[in-house]
């Protein structure tokens, strides 16, 4: 799972002993159960969340704590990347055609 800091703060929180960094502007890779942990991700009430990482103080903090968390986004394929992409063997090399079956051959229906 790639996670993009699309604001302009870095966040920086934890799981499993372990620290991850959100860099600003940057993206990141972590197992699905991070994202999860950190941003509710697949979790359609964000509140605890919210909570946990500090964004929300009061009940009038919700909505700009939302606002924050939608400058995150999430994808299963590292962003900038082509999403359908060949193997570099696939773009440089032909395939290679048995000899023994005619390759290339076309038999003509009468």
């Amino acid at each position: 799972m790639w996670i993009t800091n699309n604001s302009g703060k870095n966040l920086e929180d934890g799981y499993d002993g372990k620290r991850y960094t959100f860099v600003a502007g940057q993206s990141l890779e972590v197992p699905t159960v991070v994202a999860r942990h950190i941003f509710g991700f697949g979790d359609d009430d964000k509140r605890p969340y919210l909570i946990r990482l500090g964004w929300i103080y009061k009940s009038d903090d919700y909505d700009s704590a939302v606002e924050r968390l939608n400058q995150f986004s999430f994808s299963s394929e590292k962003p900038g990347q082509p999403v359908h992409s060949l193997s570099p063997v696939v773009d440089t090399e032909p395939v290679p055609m048995s000899k023994r079956r005619g390759a290339g051959k076309v038999q003509l229906v009468a």
